[in-house]
């Protein structure tokens, strides 16, 4: 009777021993599944919307960089016809009625107006793309220190959570212990 009883007491210690066992390998697929929730996050996320920023910005430097030279090359050609062109009144002939020089003259006037004007629109996009560029450096630092704090938060969160299951873990284990040294002790 009193065996009976023993191996009653034995395999209800070795039950929760089981028990206790499914628990830690529960709170370590428990602690695995947020880790990989960790690797999911939003941090993974804002990596990825700084890397999208800074190829953004990377292009639009490409570009300012390709208006500004366009902006040299029409500057240079600007002097180069202006140089080429002496002042129109003294250059038109008044050969007969003086018309096709008149209007060739009026026509380069009308050039060079229109590529002063293309140069100032120029010039007004790359200061705008200048400051796109300055707000995309202040929009990837600040998503840079966001990234930093949230990355911090979910280091201590998932600490936090570990030592919790730890301690859950420890507290069973410690139990069927003394259930397992209480029953066998007798014996």
């Amino acid at each position: 009777m009193l065996r009976h009883q023993h191996r009653q007491e034995l395999d209800a210690t070795r039950a929760e021993a089981n028990r206790a066992r499914q628990e830690a390998l529960a709170a370590r697929e428990e602690a695995e599944a947020a880790r990989e929730a960790a690797d999911n996050s939003p941090s993974s996320v804002l990596k990825a919307l700084v890397e999208r920023l800074k190829r953004d910005l990377a292009d639009k430097e490409k570009r300012s960089k390709a208006m500004a030279r366009a902006i040299a090359e029409l500057k240079r050609e600007l002097l180069e016809q202006a140089a080429a062109v002496p002042p129109q009144e003294e250059k038109i002939e008044r050969t007969g009625t003086g018309r096709p020089e008149a209007e060739t003259a009026a026509s380069l006037r009308r050039r060079v107006e229109d590529l002063n004007a293309r140069n100032s629109k120029l010039q007004k996009q790359v200061r705008a793309l200048q400051e796109g560029e300055s707000s995309y450096y202040r929009q990837v630092k600040a998503l840079k220190e966001e990234l930093s704090q949230k990355g911090v938060m979910l280091v201590r969160t998932n600490e936090g959570g570990l030592q919790q299951q730890r301690g859950r873990i420890r507290v069973a284990s410690g139990s069927l212990i003394e259930q397992v040294s209480s029953c066998v002790g007798p014996l």
